[in-house]
């Protein structure tokens, strides 16, 4: 027996590359700070709360996200890592739950 997950594809149509991004992402609930970086067509994103603790760290390659480091699964936040993706250079980005503001101008 075979079991697969169900992973989301996110395919990108540009190269991908980009020095580091800083974000504060504004959630109901929390405020949390998100580091962004890509080279070589692969991204990695890590998302801190207010005290700093890493909450997910992961990576983009190949048009799939997976987990990195120690922390337990989480995806909930690939939709907005794949937007950065497509624009990095977009100072804002809203969502339903959650706002997004660049802190590198």
């Amino acid at each position: 027996m075979i079991l697969g997950g169900c992973a989301k594809f996110y395919k990108v149509e540009h190269t991908i590359s980009f020095a580091q991004r800083t974000f504060i992402v504004q959630t109901k609930n929390q405020t949390l700070l998100l580091e962004a970086i890509c080279q070589n067509s692969k991204c990695y994103f890590s998302l801190f709360d207010s005290i700093g603790n890493p909450v997910i760290s992961r990576v983009y390659e190949d048009g799939f996200f997976r987990n990195t480091k120690f922390l337990s699964p989480n995806s909930t936040y690939d939709d907005l890592f794949f937007q950065i993706i497509q624009n990095p250079d977009n100072p804002s980005y809203k969502a339903k739950n959650l706002t997004l503001k660049s802190l590198n101008g």
